[in-house]
């Protein structure tokens, strides 16, 4: 039984789509958890955040991180915050092998503003107010970031790269 993988970085990062690339790859189970928690829920991320508040959102979120990570040999794509609350992390390092994709303020700022997610921490952000507070959000986060067994600059990362990197 081999560990899953946990994607983890900031919103932007490229978790979901690097996530279903290397699920594809190891021909394994692709689970991102924002989808999940919908799922679970029967509530979108959005209306969890406006209706019930984003401590609300967190506790919900690591419930279902439990549950994603109970399951083997798959990948899982973690919302920006996960790792940053309650006992996450600890749950990340000891039961998934963790890679950060680690992607630059500015980077992450040309990413989210061409999106067309909507995004609940970020809606209605100019591009000067979304790079102010992705600068800020990156100095409170890469703490717990920085911890994952491996650091990736997700800029131009190859799929096949990352994964003889994880697997070697």
């Amino acid at each position: 039984m081999e560990l899953p993988i946990t994607l983890i970085g900031f919103m932007g990062s490229g978790k979901s789509t690097i996530g279903k690339q290397i699920a594809h790859q190891k021909n394994i189970e692709y689970i991102d958890l924002d989808k999940y928690i919908h799922k679970s829920t029967g509530k979108s991320i959005t209306s969890i955040f406006e209706n019930e508040g984003e401590e609300q959102f967190r506790e919900i979120e690591s419930r279902c991180l439990r549950e994603v990570l109970a399951m083997p040999n798959h990948v899982i794509s973690l919302g920006g915050g996960t790792p940053c609350f309650f006992d996450n992390l600890e749950m990340i390092k000891t039961l998934s092998t963790s890679v950060y994709l680690q992607v630059s303020a500015e980077g992450l700022t040309r990413r989210l503003t061409k999106s067309t997610q909507q995004r609940p921490l970020i809606k209605g952000k100019s591009q000067e107010e979304l790079l102010v507070y992705i600068q800020g959000e990156l100095v409170k986060r890469e703490k717990y970031y920085l911890q994952a067994d491996f650091v990736i600059q997700s800029d131009q990362i190859r799929v096949e790269d990352l994964l003889s990197l994880i697997f070697s």
